[in-house]
C-alpha cells in the first residue's frame, strides 16, 4: 500500500517538485524497494548483471612472469616485494601462493650464511657523540636524518668493505663506496657522493642529522671535521646496541640474500662493485619497500 501511495503522489500538483526519495524516507520505505515493486507491478524481468569470471593463471604463467622479472633485476627481492611487482605487470596472483611458488621453486629461502668479521671498532679513547635519532625512523621528510654503517664483502682475494649513507625520509640510499680497507677515506668518500647527489637536486643538508655506530671511522677528526663543514650533526648509537641503527645495517642482509642467492662469496673486487652497483640502482629505482608503502624510494620523494 505505500508503494502504491507513493506512485500516486507523484501525479499530487501540492508535492511537485519533492524528490522520491524524500517521499520514501516520509513513509518509511527504501527508493529501491519502490523500483523493485514497480518492476514486479509491470511485470519486466530482473535484469541480470554480467559479471565477468575471475580468471585463474596456472602457476607455469606466473612462474613464467618471475622469472623474466628475475631476469631484468638480476637479483631475487623477497615475496612481497615480488608480489608488489608481478601485480604492477598485471599479474593478479594471491601473496600465498606466490610466495609458495617462489619457495618451492628456489625463488626465495635460502639463507646468507654469517661470517665473524667486525666492521666496528669502539675500542678508542675519541669523543662519542650522544644519540639524537632516539630510534626515531619515521619516513617523510627528507634530509631530516642519514644513517650510516660499514659491512664487509667476502671474495676469494680477501674481504672489501662497503659504506652507504641512507636518507630516512625515503629510504634512499645516497651515497656509497667499497674498499679492500676500512678506513676513514671510505667513509667520507660515500658522504661526500651523498652530500654531492643532494646538492645536484639543491637539496639542503644543513642541520641534518648522521647517525652511525661509535666505530673509530665515525669518530675520527676527519670525519667530524667534515660534519662540521657541513653544518651536520653526528649522532650515534649507544654501546653495544644494534637497534639503535637498525635501518642502515637491515639493509645488508637484503643485499647479500638477494644478489649472492646463497653463495658464499663475491667472485671478486671488482664483481662485488659492479653487483653492488646494480642492486643499489635497483633498489632506489625499482624495489617496492613495506616502510614507504610498497614505492621505491623515488617513486616516494617525486610523491
Amino acid at each position: 500500500m505505500r508503494y502504491a501511495f507513493i506512485r500516486e503522489t507523484l501525479a499530487d500538483r501540492e508535492l511537485y517538485g519533492m524528490p522520491l526519495s524524500e517521499r520514501c524516507r516520509i513513509v518509511g520505505v527504501s527508493t529501491s524497494g519502490y523500483y523493485e515493486w514497480l518492476r514486479r507491478r509491470n511485470g519486466r524481468p530482473r535484469k541480470k548483471l554480467h559479471v565477468p569470471k575471475r580468471v585463474m593463471l596456472s602457476d607455469e604463467t606466473v612462474l613464467a612472469s618471475v622469472r623474466r622479472l628475475r631476469g631484468l633485476l638480476g637479483c631475487t627481492p623477497g615475496y612481497r616485494q615480488f608480489h608488489e611487482l608481478v601485480r604492477k605487470r598485471g599479474i593478479r596472483v594471491g601473496v600465498t601462493r606466490l610466495q609458495r611458488l617462489l619457495r618451492t621453486n628456489g625463488f626465495i629461502g635460502y639463507r646468507h650464511s654469517k661470517r665473524p668479521y667486525k666492521t666496528t671498532d669502539s675500542n678508542h679513547d675519541m669523543t662519542v657523540y650522544p644519540n639524537l635519532l632516539n630510534r626515531d625512523f619515521r619516513p617523510g621528510k627528507l634530509n631530516r636524518a642519514w644513517v650510516s654503517d660499514i659491512t664487509y664483502l667476502p671474495t676469494p682475494n680477501g674481504t672489501s668493505y662497503l659504506a652507504t649513507f641512507m636518507d630516512l625520509g625515503s629510504r634512499r640510499i645516497l651515497g656509497w663506496a667499497i674498499d679492500t680497507k676500512m678506513t676513514t677515506e671510505l667513509i667520507l668518500k660515500a658522504l661526500d657522493m651523498a652530500v654531492q647527489t643532494r646538492r645536484q637536486e639543491r637539496l639542503s643538508v644543513t642541520g641534518t642529522i648522521v647517525h652511525s655506530d661509535r666505530g673509530s671511522q665515525y669518530c675520527s677528526q676527519k670525519f667530524q671535521g667534515r660534519l662540521a663543514q657541513l653544518n651536520m650533526r653526528p649522532s650515534m648509537s649507544r654501546s653495544g646496541n644494534c637497534w639503535d641503527n637498525a635501518p642502515g645495517e637491515s639493509i645488508w642482509s637484503s643485499l647479500k640474500r638477494e644478489v649472492l642467492i646463497g653463495w658464499k662469496r663475491f667472485a671478486g673486487h671488482e664483481a662485488a662493485v659492479a653487483a653492488v652497483a646494480h642492486w643499489i640502482h635497483v633498489y632506489n629505482h625499482v624495489r617496492p619497500h613495506s616502510s614507504i608503502a610498497m614505492k621505491t624510494p623515488l617513486e616516494y620523494e617525486e610523491d
